[in-house]
């Protein structure tokens, strides 16, 4: 089923935040064109979306990494995440409306219901992952940090 994949991407965007801070080239699409136009549409502002976060990441490692007064870098990381909340918010909405209108479709009871009770564990997560992210680049930097002075002597 084409949500399940939706989801998976999802899960995929919560358990590997790290790897999204790094620069990859987007990898194409494994799953075979969705047929429903809204699935099609969707996707496509999935990829927008994950292209966003990416970006997201990045100014938040060059920020990590630029160092300086801890403070400032506090601030410039609230600022950070600050500018893509609204971003985030806007594909959660759309992501809901969309798992709605999927769910709406299904004739089976149980997968309705299943459908139904992801939509906050899919949208919680996503809202998430900015926090996330920073706190594993803070501590990626930190652990190299805390080797630099190890690896000199």
């Amino acid at each position: 089923m084409s949500i399940r994949l939706i989801l998976a991407a999802s899960a995929l965007l919560v358990s590997a935040p790290a790897a999204l801070a790094q620069e990859a080239p987007a990898a194409p699409p494994v799953a075979p064109a969705p047929v429903d136009p809204a699935e099609a549409a969707f996707q496509l502002r999935a990829q927008a979306f994950q292209t966003e976060f990416r970006t997201m990441a990045q100014e938040m490692d060059a920020v990590v990494k630029a160092g300086g007064d801890q403070a400032r870098v506090n601030s410039d990381l609230d600022a950070i995440e600050a500018r893509y909340q609204p971003k985030m918010q806007a594909f959660v909405d759309e992501l809901t409306v969309f798992l709605q209108a999927q769910a709406a479709k299904e004739t089976d009871a149980e997968e309705k219901a299943e459908m139904l009770q992801t939509i906050p564990v899919a949208t919680q997560q996503i809202l998430g992952l900015p926090a996330m992210i920073r706190s594993q680049i803070v501590a990626a930097a930190a652990a190299a940090a805390a080797e630099a002075p190890a690896s000199a002597e």
